[in-house]
C-alpha cells in the first residue's frame, strides 16, 4: 500500500498498524519523527518473527502541506516490512510563498574589545544559538569539532555557559537533542556533551576519522532546530567563539528546505558515529540530495533570486548528489564577475600535520591567481596570531608577488591584496580570525 500526499489539500488523519522487529523501533519512529505530521505508538506484541521480537507501531498520519512525502507500506505474509522512501529526501518544490519564508542573517563573535565605530553590523553568534535552543521544541541536532562551554572562570564565559543552559532546558523539556561530535583527542574531553549524555538529556555519537580514513577530523559547525531552523558557520562549541574569537556564520530561520538538506549531512555523521561503523561503498538512498552545483535549490533571499546548495567533505562521506567542498570553492572562484573577498584563518597551499609526508596543494592558490589574471579584483583577510605557521608568510608574498605580471584584460587588470589581521594574546590561544569567508 502507497500512501502520497502532494500539495496536503487533506486535513484526514489514517491509522496504520506495522509489524516491526523491536530492535528497529527506535530508529523508525525517530526518522519518521523527523517529518513530523506522524504520531507514532508502539504496542509491545508477543510474537517473533525469525527469531526477533517484534513491536505493533501505530502509524497515524496527519497530511500537511509538504510538496511531497510518500510512505511505502509492503505486507508480507508473517511480517510487515517498513520502508521509508526518501525519507529525508524531501525535494520540495519551492513555489514563490514558500521561497520568501526564508530568512537568512550572516551572524559573528566579535571578540572582546573589538570595537566599531557604528557598533557591531550583524546580530551575534551568541544570540543566534541562544534563540535556536529556546525556539526548539521536537529536535536539536547538532555536529560538533570539540566541546568547552564549561570550562573557564574568564569573565566573556559567561556567554558559554548560559547557551549550555539552555540546551540543558532544551533536553529537560523533552526536545529530543543528538550530537555527532569529533573525537576531538588534544582539544578537548567533551565534558559538556558527556554530561548531557550522563543524564539522559542527549544522545551523543562520536566519529572517529583516523579509523575510517587512517586520518583528519570532524569539523563542521552545524545546529538544525526542527528541521525548520539552521546555524552553520565557523564557530566551535566553545565559550571563545563566542565571545573571543572571530566568528562567522550563517542563522538560518523557517527554511525546511535548507534546514532538511542539513540534516541528511547530520545524519552520515550519526551513521558513521556507530560502533564498529564503516564507510559504505554506496550510499542508501535516504542519504542522498538533488541539491547541488548542477542543480541548487531555487530561492529568494531579501528579493534577489538565488541558487543554494550544500557542499560537504571528504569524499568518502558523499552520497550521490552531494557536492565536494573543493568543487564548490573553486567553482564559486572562477563564477567571479569583478571581485572577491576571502576571510580564512589560515592560508597555505599544501596539506598540513603529515609530519615528512606533506605535499604541495595548490588547487585553491591556482584558482586565486587564475581569477586575478582574467581580471578579478582579489582580497584576503588572514589572520596572523602564535600559531600561525612560518611558511604562510612566503606564500602570501608570492601570491601578491603576481600583480606585476598581471595583464590588462577587456581594459580592466586583476589584483590581489592580502591583509594579515594581527590578534592579541589577552587570552591564550584565543584571539585570532577564525571565520572562513569567500564572496565573488
Amino acid at each position: 500500500m502507497i500512501l502520497e500526499d502532494r500539495q496536503a489539500s487533506c486535513n484526514r488523519e489514517v491509522d496504520i498498524a506495522v509489524l516491526l522487529p523491536e530492535d528497529e523501533v527506535d530508529e523508525v519512529i525517530y526518522g519518521f519523527r523527523q517529518l513530523n505530521p506522524l504520531l507514532l505508538l508502539p504496542v509491545p506484541n508477543p510474537l517473533e518473527n525469525e527469531g526477533r521480537r517484534t513491536t505493533i507501531v501505530i502509524l497515524r498520519v496527519f497530511c500537511r502541506k509538504w510538496s511531497s512525502s510518500i510512505v511505502a507500506l509492503l505486507t508480507s505474509a508473517l511480517l510487515f516490512s517498513f520502508i521509508l522512501v526518501n525519507v529525508y529526501d524531501m525535494k520540495l518544490t519551492v513555489d514563490g510563498s514558500y521561497e520568501n519564508s526564508c530568512d537568512v542573517q550572516f551572524v559573528e563573535s566579535i571578540p572582546t574589545g573589538m570595537n566599531f565605530s557604528h557598533g557591531a553590523i550583524h546580530r551575534s553568534t551568541y544570540d543566534a544559538w541562544i534563540d535556536l535552543f529556546n525556539s526548539a521544541t521536537r529536535t536539536i541536532h547538532i555536529a560538533a569539532f570539540y566541546w568547552n562551554l564549561n570550562s573557564s572562570d574568564y569573565p566573556t564565559s559567561d556567554f558559554g555557559r548560559r547557551v549550555y543552559a539552555q540546551l540543558v532546558n532544551a533536553g529537560r523539556r523533552g526536545v529530543d537533542i543528538r550530537i555527532a561530535q569529533d573525537v576531538s583527542k588534544g582539544l578537548s574531553d567533551n565534558k559538556d556533551s558527556k554530561w548531557l549524555s550522563k543524564m539522559g538529556l542527549a544522545k551523543v555519537r562520536t566519529v572517529d576519522l583516523k579509523k575510517l580514513l587512517g586520518l583528519g577530523v570532524l569539523h563542521s559547525k552545524v545546529i538544525i532546530v526542527d528541521l525548520e531552523h539552521a546555524y552553520v558557520g565557523s564557530a566551535n562549541m566553545d565559550w571563545k567563539s563566542l565571545s573571543e574569537v572571530k566568528e562567522l556564520g550563517l542563522y538560518i530561520r523557517n527554511c525546511p528546505c535548507i534546514a532538511t538538506d542539513l540534516f541528511r549531512i547530520f545524519n552520515v555523521y550519526w551513521y558513521l558515529g556507530q560502533e564498529r561503523s564503516q564507510i559504505p561503498s554506496k550510499w542508501p538512498k535516504s542519504f542522498e540530495t538533488s541539491f547541488n552545483l548542477k542543480s541548487p535549490m531555487k530561492m529568494n533571499f531579501d528579493g534577489v533570486e538565488t541558487d543554494v546548495f550544500l557542499s560537504s567533505s571528504p569524499t568518502p562521506f558523499n552520497p550521490k548528489g552531494r557536492e565536494y567542498d573543493l568543487e564548490a570553492i573553486i567553482s564559486t572562484i572562477s563564477l567571479a564577475d569583478r571581485s572577491i573577498c576571502i576571510a580564512v584563518m589560515d592560508y597555505i597551499p599544501q596539506t598540513l600535520y603529515l609530519d615528512d609526508n606533506n605535499r604541495y596543494w595548490p588547487d585553491i592558490d591556482d584558482a586565486i591567481r587564475s581569477a586575478a589574471f582574467r581580471g578579478i579584483s582579489v582580497r584576503l583577510l588572514v589572520s596572523n596570531w602564535t600559531h600561525s605557521s612560518s611558511h604562510q608568510l612566503a606564500f602570501l608574498k608570492s601570491l601578491i608577488a603576481i600583480n606585476d605580471g598581471l595583464p590588462k584584460i577587456r581594459g580592466r587588470k586583476g589584483s590581489v591584496q592580502v591583509v594579515s589581521v594581527l590578534f592579541s594574546n589577552k587570552v591564550f590561544c584565543i584571539r585570532f580570525l577564525h571565520r572562513r569567508f569567500g564572496k565573488p
